[in-house]
């Protein structure tokens, strides 16, 4: 037997009683009805009705096609039965609250797996009112707006903004971020790691040479190498111009020292350009490490970039900090 069809009687029962102005106009239950019936079939939000147990008594079309099923495949299961099982504990919880009326009304986001596997990220307006048939009892109203495209949305932007737009590495911000996690990490487990700045050398006649355009595609390939000769627990970013910057988790001053060598290795080796020339690379790579040469992030990148300056002045590949490194 299909569930009975939730309507506005409920409203009803809570209205006033009929007006007593001749000039206002009376609405029959069945006008109320159908116009309800409509707003429930034709809305582009999902609703679902749950009766008293939790259960779905009822769903609307545009709730069937978020989910890819049908009005039988839902009825008689609990949202928590379609929610991502990392989910569906808590759903059960709020829900059950909103049917004891220690919650009138709850909103949350909320994953739900649909037929075909995949996932629908929802915004969820769960609200209680009391069942009209039996006393002491209430039922549920829930109004699901798909947020999947914005939800995607906002993390391309975010994801815009904490990653470089020409080589796709994080950028200054992300790096600072990881800085303060490796930090926090080598505080609590008592291990060093290793904060490098790299510089290219001439990198402005290789764009005044081939322009700018393979500029970029030296930047980009930088990039790829960096990213290639790291782990990948490791960090490589562009600060910007042709600096880059990285972090080497976990490293000792001697395996961040064979860690630069490999990486400077991995640089020389030239691009060549659309003409068929081999454009050469060069750069100069400063190292410091934690906690011996900082403890914030401000301070390592710091002094990596002395040391960096020290390896250029020096025609060294690389160097690591030392306190007493001039400005």
């Amino acid at each position: 037997m299909a569930p009975p069809r939730y309507s506005s009687r409920t409203l009803i029962d809570r209205s006033p009683g009929p007006s007593t102005d001749p000039t206002v106009k009376t609405e029959s239950l069945s006008e109320i009805e159908g116009r309800y019936g409509v707003l429930f079939d034709c809305s582009p939000i999902g609703i679902c009705h749950l009766d008293p147990h939790g259960r779905i008594a009822e769903s609307n079309p545009a709730f069937q096609r978020m989910i890819r099923a049908t009005g039988p495949d839902l009825a008689g299961m609990s949202l928590a039965d379609i929610a991502h099982p990392a989910e569906a504990e808590e759903l059960r919880s709020l829900i059950r609250k909103v049917l004891t009326a220690r919650r009138e009304r709850v909103i949350k986001e909320c994953h739900f797996v649909r037929k075909d596997g995949r996932l629908l990220w929802s915004n969820l307006t769960i609200a209680g009112t009391p069942d009209a048939g039996q006393r002491d009892s209430r039922t549920i109203t829930v109004l699901v707006e798909d947020i999947s495209t914005r939800k995607t949305q906002e993390a391309a932007l975010k994801r815009q903004s904490m990653h470089d737009e020409l080589t796709d590495l994080p950028s200054r911000g992300l790096l600072f971020d990881r800085i303060s996690h490796a930090i926090r990490s080598g505080r609590r487990d008592g291990v060093n790691f290793a904060v490098l700045v790299l510089d290219l050398q001439h990198f402005r006649s290789i764009n005044q040479t081939y322009g700018e355009h393979w500029g970029d595609v030296v930047l980009r390939q930088v990039g790829e190498r960096l990213q290639r000769r790291l782990r990948g627990a490791d960090t490589v970013a562009r600060l910007g111009d042709d600096e880059f910057a990285g972090i080497l988790v976990g490293n000792s001053e001697e395996e961040a020292i064979k860690s630069a060598a490999r990486l400077m290795q991995a640089l020389r080796k030239p691009c060549i350009a659309e003409d068929g020339k081999r454009i050469s690379l060069a750069g100069s790579l400063g190292l410091a490490i934690f906690p011996d040469h900082g403890e914030d992030p401000d301070t390592l990148v710091r002094a990596a970039h002395r040391a960096m300056r020290m390896a250029r002045s020096a025609g060294l590949d690389y160097a690591v900090f030392r306190s007493t490194d001039s400005e």
